[in-house]
Formats: C-alpha cells, sequence, structure tokens
C-alpha cells in the first residue's frame, strides 16, 4: 500500500509530475509491529497515515502476535495481507448472511439487493420476487493467504468456487464444515477473483446460481502501491481529503482527490477539469456518480467502493428524475469518463443506468469490479478505443462488453451475466470496427432464459444501419453452467452490415440449457417473448465470411462440419461463410501474440 501512482500525467491544471507520480510512504514490517513513514513525509501525509493505520487491519500469520479479530494494527509489508472496514456502515449496506476472515482478521462483507420498483418495468421483479443478494469483500495481499468464510444462516451440502479451471492454481478449498457452515481457502495469488457458492436450501438447481451468492477479491499489495493509500509526493495544498459527511467544496480545485473510510454522499458529481486523480481508499463507501467527460487524463483507483444507490433507475443529469424510454445520452452513469483515462482497482455497484461508459475516448481500465446490476440498461464497460480493459470482474444486466471501437483488447475477466444482454455486444447500430482481441474470459454464469436475440456470448441485434466488422479474436474462453445461447450474428435481419475475418478458438461450453427448460426457469413476461421466433439456440446469417471456430467444445465434444448442427446447435440462414475446425494451431497466433506483447 505504498502509494505509486501511474507514469504519465495529461492534465488539464499542470502539476509537476514528480509531484503526482512519485511515492512518498512506504510502510514497512519491523519487530515491533509498528509502520515507519519517510522522513520527509509532512504533517498532511502523517494524517493520512493515521487514517490508513487506524481503518486497516493487517499482519503476517505468525501465531504469537496475530491479533484477534476486529483488533487494529499496523500495516505489515513482510508477507504482506490486509482487510478493510467501513465506518458508519448501514444493516443495508453490511451482508446478514456471511462473515469474512483474512489471515484471523475480519473484513467488512457488503451487500446489494434489487432496489424497491417504483411501478415502472425494469427487469428487477423476478429477483426482488426471489429476494437474491450480492455479498462481497475486498481484501488485499502480497502472496498467498488463508480466507475463512462462515455461513450466518446455517448449513449447507456441498461448496465450490468458481471458476472452476483456477481452482488448484488461483485457490484451493483447505477445509469445510458443512454442519458448521464454514469453508476455508486458500487464495495462493494475488488478483483472483471468485465466487463462494454454497450448495443449500436456496440454491436454483435448474438455474445453477446460489441465491445468496458471496464474491471475494484479492486485490494485489503492488497494485495498491500504484493507486496510493496515503499521498503523492506532492505539496500538501495539492491533496484534497473528503472525510464521510464532508463537502465536496473545499476540495475541487485540488488536482488530488481523497476519499477517506468511511460513508460519503456526493450527489451526481461533476468532476473540475482541475481533478487529475481521484482515490477511493479501502473502506470508503461512496454514494453517487461520477461525471469526468470533461476532465483529459483522469485516473481514478483505489480499492473503495462507488454505489449508485441513490438514484432511480435511468437518472437524468440535473434532476435526477427518471424516464421510461432508454435514456443513453442524458442518463446518469456510475462513471463517465473523457480522454486518456485510468480506471484501476475500484468496485462500481448499484448503477442506475450504464455502469462505465468511455465515449469513443482511449483509455485503461484494470481490476475493476462490477455488481449489483440489477436492471435493464446496467452495462458494464464501453471497451475503449485503442485501449484495454484486464484483470476485471463483471456482472451486469446488459451487454457487459460493448465492441465498438478500433484496436480494442479484453484479457483475463471473470464475467457473471444476468439474464439480459451479450457478454460481447456489437449492436445496436452499424458500426465499422477492426482490430479487436478477447482472451482469457470465464463466463461463471448466464442466467439467460432463453434465446433473445441480444443474447449470448457474442451478439449482433438487428439494426439498419452499415458497416463492415472485421479481424476479431476470441480465444480461450470458458462458459460454465446451463447455456442458452453462444452466438447471434442477425445480419440476415441487417443487410448492410457486414463481418469479416472472425475467429474463435478454444472456446469451452459446459452444456446448452434445454429449450424445455425455458418455461420452468423463466422469469415473468421473458417467456416466450425473449426466444428467438426461430427457436434457435445459435444463429448466424446475412453477409458473413471468414466465420471460424476452433477447437470449440461443447459438454466435452469438439465440434467440426459434421455436428454443427446438431451438438453444436448453430441454424445457419442464408450463405454466411462458416467453418469449424477440432484441432490444429492458427496461422495468426504470432499476430495475436505480438500485439499482446506492444500492451504491455
Amino acid at each position: 500500500m505504498v502509494p505509486q501512482l501511474n507514469r504519465r500525467s495529461t492534465a488539464t491544471k499542470r502539476v509537476a509530475s514528480a509531484k503526482i507520480d512519485s511515492p512518498k510512504l512506504f510502510y514497512r514490517g519491523t519487530t515491533d509491529n509498528q509502520v515507519r513513514v519517510a522522513s520527509r513525509s509532512s504533517p498532511v501525509v502523517l494524517g493520512l497515515v493515521a487514517i490508513v493505520v487506524s481503518c486497516v487491519s493487517a499482519g503476517r500469520p505468525m501465531a504469537a502476535q496475530r491479533p484477534e479479530p476486529h483488533q487494529d494494527v499496523s500495516v505489515i509489508q513482510d508477507e504482506p495481507w490486509a482487510v478493510f472496514r467501513t465506518p458508519g456502515l448501514s444493516d443495508s449496506q453490511r451482508s446478514p448472511f456471511y462473515r469474512v476472515e483474512v489471515q484471523g482478521q475480519t473484513a467488512d462483507v457488503y451487500v446489494t439487493r434489487p432496489p424497491a420498483g417504483d411501478g415502472r418495468t425494469d427487469g428487477a421483479a423476478f429477483d426482488r420476487a426471489d429476494r437474491r443478494s450480492f455479498s462481497f469483500a475486498t481484501f488485499q495481499c502480497g502472496k498467498a493467504v488463508d480466507v475463512r468464510v462462515q455461513k450466518v444462516n446455517g448449513t449447507f451440502q456441498k461448496v465450490r468456487l468458481r471458476p472452476s479451471r483456477k481452482v488448484g492454481v488461483d485457490f484451493d478449498i483447505l477445509q469445510q464444515d458443512a454442519q458448521a457452515g464454514w469453508v476455508k481457502i486458500r487464495v495462493h495469488k494475488p488478483g483472483a477473483k471468485f465466487s463462494v457458492e454454497f450448495i443449500d436450501q436456496h440454491f436454483r438447481q435448474r438455474r445453477d446460481i446460489p441465491r445468496d451468492a458471496l464474491l471475494l477479491f484479492a486485490d494485489p499489495m503492488d497494485d495498491e502501491r500504484q493507486q496510493f493509500v496515503g499521498g503523492p509526493e506532492t505539496n500538501d495544498g495539492d491533496i484534497g481529503v473528503v472525510m464521510p459527511g464532508a463537502s465536496l467544496a473545499s476540495v475541487e480545485n485540488k488536482p488530488v482527490v481523497v476519499f477517506q473510510p468511511g460513508v460519503h454522499r456526493i450527489g451526481d458529481w461533476k468532476v473540475p477539469r482541475s481533478v487529475q486523480r481521484i482515490h477511493l481508499q479501502g473502506g470508503a463507501y461512496v454514494m453517487g456518480a461520477i461525471d469526468a467527460r470533461s476532465v483529459d487524463g483522469l485516473t481514478l483507483t483505489g480499492s473503495g467502493i462507488l454505489s449508485g444507490e441513490d438514484f432511480p433507475w435511468r437518472a437524468q443529469h440535473g434532476s435526477n428524475e427518471p424516464v421510461m424510454h432508454d435514456p443513453w445520452k442524458t442518463s446518469i452513469k456510475l462513471v463517465d469518463v473523457g480522454p486518456n483515462f485510468t480506471i484501476q482497482g475500484v468496485t462500481l455497484v448499484n448503477a442506475p443506468h450504464f455502469v462505465c461508459n468511455t465515449f469513443d475516448h482511449g483509455g485503461t481500465i484494470r481490476n475493476v469490479k462490477i455488481l449489483g446490476s440489477w436492471r435493464w440498461n446496467n452495462d458494464g464497460f464501453d471497451v475503449p478505443r485503442n485501449g484495454i480493459v484486464e484483470d476485471c470482474f463483471v456482472s451486469a444486466f446488459d451487454d457487459a462488453f460493448k465492441l465498438y471501437h478500433d484496436h480494442a483488447m479484453v484479457r483475463n475477466c471473470v464475467v457473471w451475466q444476468m439474464n439480459n444482454g451479450a457478454v460481447f455486444q456489437l449492436g445496436w447500430f452499424g458500426k465499422t470496427v477492426s482490430d479487436v482481441r478477447v482472451s482469457h474470459i470465464d463466463v461463471i454464469h448466464t442466467e439467460y432464459t432463453g434465446t433473445n436475440e441480444n443474447w449470448g456470448l457474442v451478439s449482433m441485434a438487428r439494426h439498419d444501419g452499415a458497416g463492415v466488422i472485421e479481424d476479431f479474436v476470441f480465444e480461450d474462453i470458458v462458459m460454465e453452467g446451463p447455456v442458452a445461447r453462444m452466438m447471434g450474428l442477425h445480419l440476415h435481419e441487417s443487410p448492410r452490415q457486414k463481418v469479416r475475418d472472425m475467429r474463435f478458438r478454444d472456446i469451452t461450453v459446459d452444456r446448452w440449457l434445454d429449450p424445455s427448460d425455458y418455461h420452468n426457469i423463466a422469469e415473468t413476461g421473458n417467456v416466450p417473448s425473449q426466444a428467438d421466433p426461430s427457436g434457435a439456440t445459435n444463429v448466424v446469417g446475412g453477409d458473413v465470411q471468414g466465420l471460424t471456430f476452433e477447437r470449440l467444445r461443447v459438454a466435452g465434444e469438439f465440434i467440426n462440419q459434421q455436428n454443427s448442427q446438431t451438438t453444436g446447435r448453430f441454424t445457419v440462414i442464408g450463405s454466411p461463410e462458416i467453418s469449424f475446425a477440432s484441432g490444429g494451431a492458427s496461422d495468426d497466433h504470432s499476430k495475436s501474440g505480438s500485439r499482446d506483447a506492444r500492451q504491455h
């Protein structure tokens, strides 16, 4: 948790890069568990250290020195780990379902539930009736740590971790006691993002999902150093520290704004151009939205939480008044950014509309977590042009990733897709896009209850626009559980839209959801109206050339030209050019790999 900023500054207000980009504080482990601070530290910086120390509990697994739960201790960088707590957190924001300890220290576990309805049809009715929830906790670690999860509400039959293929690599179950309701998990390395799923009386067997989900996020300790917890090497006057409950008026002329641990309400904050960095410290729970469209080079960082729970669905800038139609141009997004942005580390929950909108700007999104997406239009990321989204967790109730811009990359992400939208969306309008790479994606749930045209791993819904989508590569993707649809390219209903050279490699689907189950698991109003009129699982039609599948596997069986319509459940409309191969390396591996290398 040493503060060290990314090594660039493109701010409107000029601030010396040495003041913004250099570390000031270094937390060092000592035998007496004290914190050492660089001798140049100012009273302001020392005060920030005191804030961190008082609100962060951390330590190392030494029996003689391990503190009791709830006891605050100094930050130790020897075998480091840290948990966060939020002073003033309300009962409605704290999970009643789970307790989490990291190396014996209790972390705050937060909860998001479907918001109360207001008479409009917002897509959340079924989840409200089912009383669903997502609980989540974030902690930091620099190496392997042990995490103990206690169910508060009873026993379980068994427990599993997802992504399944990361078991034994990123994490393992060490011990469990089903009758006592606890499980002990070894997290092998920083950066792990996983779901702990108890099979109990609340588990939804047909949909293969827990009613009360639990997500754990292990932020890298080194990553947090790059995000600056204590304060950068800058003039004292350059840092605006926001205390819980305080107004933003006194900090809006500062280039760096820090939200301390605690509960904050900021409303629809239009960020001034003078602000270059916003940092949510671990334990900060900020209710509001960040509108930084006018800021060039904004950096949003931290292990804290930004929640849109104060806004109604589809709230509007300037009034917060909801509307019935989809007001994507004027609605409050949880995060709106301008050019050359960086978003790293934060958790984004309870969005009133789109979660993170980039407006066709270039930037970097890394280690961001999105959840609490309960309503239609809760899209995840608009993937930036010439940019990258990596190491993220996304639970969206609409399109998780919009692939609308050239030279974009998505990699190393975990997805929990709710019952709406596509994981990777190419529609809803005509477009020309090229050079997009998607790799190493774990889709741990798709909650689809039918085959709506804009559902699936990849979708391009019908539209009346024109353009060419070309040079897309999707590789190393696993879809767990029952999957209603993988592919929906409805270009036969969009005759002026073309697809060229789209390649899928090493895609694994656990199993198809049988159409006979749609009615059994469907939300009110979603079936049959949300089913594809043709009844098809996967649809490819229209002006498509160079669509290839290499090593697509469904229920353990490779899909080839012979079984593509039976086991693969592909329906081909018109004369698209599509091919299936069950083995062999692609000729363009070197091209994809070289681009990966350039992104580092």
